[in-house]
């Protein structure tokens, strides 16, 4: 009986302790598949980590080049607060030990995850900014169209300036509001922007005399024409023939008096002559 009660312990002892080695075997081999996956995990992070940091760098030449294409769009540059919204990063470190490996990469996720949106919110930011800066070029280029900038008749020379002078038919002195180009009668004139022929009529001492509505502003006035060409409210493009010019109403010669106003304001013609002025 003693033999076979020790002979029970003993196999009792022997169970016990195979199913406890079995135990620390399955366990050691579950970690080292713990281990193998959250290494993969880990590598994983590290390599969108870098791509993070890629897009960050390129992120960086792009609003370089914004500043750039804003101050050359006249547009105020975008606050360095703003722009550094979002800005920055953490770096995922080396794979850490086993334990609390867990919590480690619910933290690297997470800081993976701020990165993202706050460059999401840069690309945001930019992609704004650019559509702004296009709205405004755009803009800018279609102004371009309706500012006067050729001068309004090819050849002829300047008789009399922007400015007081002595009237050439009376001897008073005046204040003359526009341009005088001497220049044969005939010769053509050309609408300096686009516009709308506002006026196209004969108005006393103005002769044959056109005006033209450029928008932005801008408006220019043809006086003393023999010839007119256009009537009121057609469309005109920089460089279509208006009329020729000639002497009618007040005037000693064959002449164009030219102005320019801007919002009702008389301005030099000299000034739009962006092909070179009359001599």
């Amino acid at each position: 009986m003693a033999a076979m009660g020790f002979a029970s312990v003993l196999i009792g002892a022997i169970l016990f302790f195979s199913a406890e080695l079995f135990t620390q075997w399955i366990y050691q081999n579950r970690l080292k598949e713990i281990q193998t996956e959250y290494s993969s995990i880990f590598s994983t992070l590290n390599f969108l980590q870098e791509e993070v940091i890629n897009l960050d760098s390129q992120l960086g030449e792009i609003e370089e080049r914004d500043k750039a294409v804003r101050s050359y769009a006249d547009f105020p540059p975008i606050d360095q607060d703003v722009r550094e919204l979002g800005i920055g990063g953490i770096l995922i470190e080396k794979t850490p030990e086993i334990d609390n490996m867990l919590p480690k990469v619910k933290t690297r996720l997470t800081d993976l995850e701020l990165d993202i949106d706050q460059i999401s919110r840069r690309v945001r930011l930019e992609l704004a900014s650019y559509e702004d800066i296009y709205d405004k070029v755009k803009k800018d280029t279609e102004k371009l169209k309706h500012i006067p900038s050729i001068r309004p008749i090819i050849g002829g020379y300047l008789n009399s300036g922007f400015g007081w002078r002595p009237d050439p038919l009376d001897g008073k002195r005046r204040f003359h509001y526009g341009l005088d180009i001497t220049v044969s009668s005939g010769a053509l004139i050309l609408s300096p922007a686009d516009g709308v022929v506002q006026e196209a009529r004969i108005r006393g001492g103005y002769g044959k005399y056109v005006k033209i509505n450029h928008s932005y502003g801008y408006k220019t006035s043809f006086l003393h024409m023999s010839q007119l060409n256009v009537k009121k409210g057609q469309v005109v493009k920089r460089g279509d023939i208006l009329g020729k010019s000639g002497s009618t109403g007040r005037t000693s010669g064959p002449h164009l008096h030219y102005e320019v106003q801007y919002y009702g304001t008389p301005l030099d013609p000299l000034d739009y002559f962006f092909t070179g002025n009359i001599k």
